[in-house]
């Protein structure tokens, strides 16, 4: 059963925000499509084709996971004010942020594997890619089933990181740029 979000606690509403802070993290990452256009016009021997793949492959992950682990936050997530914690709300350890992103690893390794075999191979490869997308639709419709089915808003990937998102509480001291945060209204 859904759960409405006027049932859900205030901290604990973040479904839109996460879902613009996704759209903002993929414009973050558009780079990397053009590299990815790049490194495939290239002519690149194997191994140098093969890892420079990898590279770009990872980063699609190591990015969330990275910025959770140091920060709680992708750049999306600070700009829509909502951090990834702990259940009990401390900070999550880097072994948190990868197993909440441990499904995306999967499925980036199985497109990198995807990527070298159709280079390499100059297949076409789409039925192979039809199914793999298929799969990344079919995670996200989990994902997005599981979290308004959650009274905290946990996503699919928010259970297997033991972890949740909840909204910034605002600051009432200076930022850096010496202007005051408005203090929270109740």
């Amino acid at each position: 059963m859904l759960i409405s979000s006027s049932t859900v606690e205030p901290k604990y509403n973040t479904a839109e925000k996460r879902i613009l802070a996704n759209i903002v993290d993929s414009v973050v990452l558009l780079p990397l499509e053009l590299i990815f256009a790049a490194i495939l016009s290239a002519d690149w021997s194997t191994p140098v084709l093969v890892l420079l793949l990898s590279i770009l492959y990872s980063s699609y992950w190591m990015y969330p996971v990275s910025m959770h682990a140091v920060h709680g936050q992708t750049l999306g997530k600070m700009l829509c004010q909502v951090k990834v914690l702990d259940l009990s709300e401390c900070p999550v350890s880097w072994l948190q942020a990868f197993r909440r992103e441990s499904v995306y690893v999967l499925l980036n390794v199985l497109a990198l594997i995807l990527c070298v075999h159709q280079t390499l191979s100059d297949s076409g490869g789409f039925i192979e890619h039809s199914v793999l997308n298929w799969i990344w639709a079919g995670w996200l419709g989990l994902e997005l089933l599981t979290m308004y089915a959650s009274p905290k808003r946990r996503a699919l990937h928010d259970f297997i990181g033991r972890t949740v998102v909840a909204r910034c509480e605002a600051r009432s001291k200076p930022s850096a740029l010496g202007v005051t945060a408005p203090e929270a209204r109740e």
